[in-house]
């Protein structure tokens, strides 16, 4: 939280007016100033802020109430199926280990590593958006943990971030759980009462901020590592391209990521499998 204060404020700090009534004005500064997402999440604490100061009184409206889910990123900015830069065996499994044991979690560091290294392996193990990982409830897996049934994701709104019925491109989806996936879910659904979070934030027991854990933890990892910067979010790159290398036909992993054959085609089998000539 240090860390994202000190960013706001400086955020603060550079606006060309504090004045509430010209919220238009600082919203317009916000995007031609601020990187997009940064910026919109800027509008939602903002907004957030504004409305702790009308429940103590201080100010009589919210100026940026709504403002934020009118500020949309183009699919450029976004973490979609199109920008794919998996990881390979050998780094997926060095990045789930360090964070178990914690390798580069620094000695004055509140929360370890570790904490996330469920979640981690979870991402690599389902293929699942970051959005949908953190949405999970312990009533979303079945009681003979066969199958994990992703149907909602949590979202950045103006109040924080909230969960939301639903998928990107589908209703709902049924995840058949493997042997270590069995494990991995066994152990975190422990203790765990029908709608507790399975893999909750360390700070209020909510859900995870992505983008916080991005900056601060995942970052910290992989340049440890020595291993080439990529988001989260290539996680599911890298269960799509390792599910199709051996031998998953494209139909199936469609069904499995919640993705159509064609996205599957078009972004995962034509453009990661070797080619070779042939001899006439």
């Amino acid at each position: 939280m240090r860390f994202q204060y000190r960013v706001f404020s400086n955020y603060v700090l550079r606006l060309p007016t504090h004045d509430l009534e010209k919220s238009i004005e600082i919203r317009d500064w916000i995007i031609n100033n601020i990187p997009l997402e940064s910026g919109k999440r800027f509008v939602v604490h903002l907004s957030a802020c504004c409305n702790w100061a009308i429940d103590s009184k201080i100010i009589a409206n919210n100026t940026f109430l709504g403002m934020s889910s009118k500020i949309t990123i183009p699919k450029s900015h976004k973490n979609d199926d199109s920008d794919i830069n998996p990881f390979s065996v050998e780094e997926k499994d060095l990045i789930i280990q360090a964070f178990r044991d914690n390798k580069f979690c620094s000695k004055y560091s509140k929360i370890k590593h570790s904490f996330y290294a469920d979640y981690v392996e979870l991402l690599f193990l389902t293929g699942c958006r970051p959005s949908e990982a953190i949405a999970l409830e312990r009533n979303k897996i079945s009681d003979d943990f066969r199958y994990i049934y992703f149907d909602c994701a949590v979202v950045l709104t103006d109040k924080g971030l909230a969960k939301k019925a639903g998928l990107k491109t589908q209703e709902k989806r049924r995840f058949p759980v493997n042997p270590k996936l069995k494990h991995l879910l066994e152990r975190v659904c422990e203790g765990k009462n029908t709608n507790n979070i399975l893999f909750p934030s360390p700070q209020d027991k909510t859900y995870i901020d992505t983008d916080n854990f991005r900056k601060r933890t995942w970052k910290i990892v992989l340049d440890g590592l020595g291993i080439g910067y990529r988001k989260p979010y290539q996680t599911r790159h890298t269960f799509v391209t390792l599910a199709l290398e051996n031998g998953l036909d494209v139909k199936d992993v469609a069904r499995l990521v919640g993705n159509s054959p064609e996205i599957i085609y078009k972004h995962y089998a034509g453009n990661k499998r070797d080619l070779f000539v042939p001899e006439f």
